[in-house]
């Protein structure tokens, strides 16, 4: 007899959450064609030039660079700094942050310039795990000057 009374109030229960359920909606916004189209032309070139970034951590934490921000990334906001490139590249931005700060010391020893052309990486590894890591990343790329 208990089990008939129950049985509305469960149904009720039931059809109630399942009718009263959450809804998310996502909206977006197209973004403007805001790209410049350059040509060759438009700029002026370096000679080949290079530089390179070292990075040792040991027991896993980079000491030097712990409170240093001296990178190619921007540092004002940090959800896009993650994302956009302080250095403007054209062709590969390498891999990880070592990449960065080679590119960082290339534009910084050659000020005047506004773009990295195609640039090049050579990649040094020296790692025993959890202990010591080292990487030297040379990179070596042509700079461009708008005219």
């Amino acid at each position: 007899m208990k089990l008939k009374n129950i049985f509305p109030i469960i149904l009720l229960a039931i059809v109630g959450l399942a009718t009263s359920s959450c809804s998310v909606s996502k909206q977006t916004f197209k973004a403007p064609n805001s790209q410049i189209e350059f040509y060759k032309a438009d700029f002026e070139y370096s000679t080949q030039v290079k530089a390179e970034a070292t990075t040792v951590r040991v027991l896993c934490i980079n000491w030097h660079k712990l409170f240093n921000r001296e990178n190619g990334k921007r540092n004002s906001d940090p959800i896009i700094s993650g994302l956009t490139p302080y250095v403007p590249v054209l062709g590969d931005t390498g891999y990880g942050k070592v990449s960065s700060y080679a590119l960082y010391t290339l534009m910084h020893e050659h000020p005047g310039y506004d773009v990295v052309i195609q640039p090049n990486y050579k990649t040094k590894r020296f790692i025993i795990p959890l202990i010591y890591a080292k990487r030297t990343v040379e990179v070596s790329a042509r700079l461009g000057k708008i005219k």
